[in-house]
């Protein structure tokens, strides 16, 4: 009797011990999430050919979320850097949502993406042609999960937006605003 009732005291502590290691590596593979920073490089194509424009790749990209202004005739190339956490090929999707007008995000774009391996760091490499002025957000799924996601706006071109204001005045009844921003009218 005795034998039997260490043996079960032995297998207690065998099983504890095995349980609290279990949940152990469980909980530290799932606390393992991907971090990385977003980069972003607008580049003014208009003047390119369009050969040339499928051909060209930036690589210089400025790192950051805060604050992301583009004109609506760039196009707009960003880069994902993970610096952490599990991740293979094949497990991304990307999708851009417009911000705008309603009150949830309409999705514009999606995409599977592949992972570049640079000097060990994993890179999601895309871009969006240029894109009509707006609230935009870039997401980053990795098995229908949101990992990451940046804001940005797209401002209308400095002509555009010129023009625009001049024309409103200019239609409105008020003559005041249509003839205070005319320069050279009295």
């Amino acid at each position: 009797m005795k034998r039997l009732i260490v043996a079960l005291r032995d297998c207690r502590i065998t099983l504890l011990g095995f349980l609290l290691l279990c949940q152990l590596l469980i909980s530290t593979a799932c606390s393992r999430t991907i971090h990385g920073e977003f980069g972003f490089s607008p580049v003014d194509r208009r003047e390119s050919e369009p050969l040339e424009r499928t051909i060209l790749l930036e690589t210089e990209f400025r790192l950051g979320r805060e604050n992301l202004y583009f004109y609506d005739y760039q196009t707009i190339w960003w880069i994902y850097r993970m610096e952490s956490g599990p991740y293979s090929q094949g497990d991304f999707l990307v999708s851009l949502y417009e911000d705008s007008l309603t009150p949830e995000p309409v999705e514009v774009d999606m995409r599977h993406v592949d992972v570049e391996r640079q000097h060990g760091v994993g890179i999601i490499r895309q871009r969006y042609e240029p894109l009509k002025p707006g609230d935009y957000i870039i997401r980053i799924a990795q098995h229908s999960h949101v990992v990451d996601q940046a804001n940005f706006r797209i401002l209308p071109s400095e002509d555009e937006s010129n023009t625009i204001e001049e024309g409103d005045s200019a239609d409105s009844g008020d003559e005041i605003l249509r003839y205070s921003q005319r320069p050279g009218r009295i």
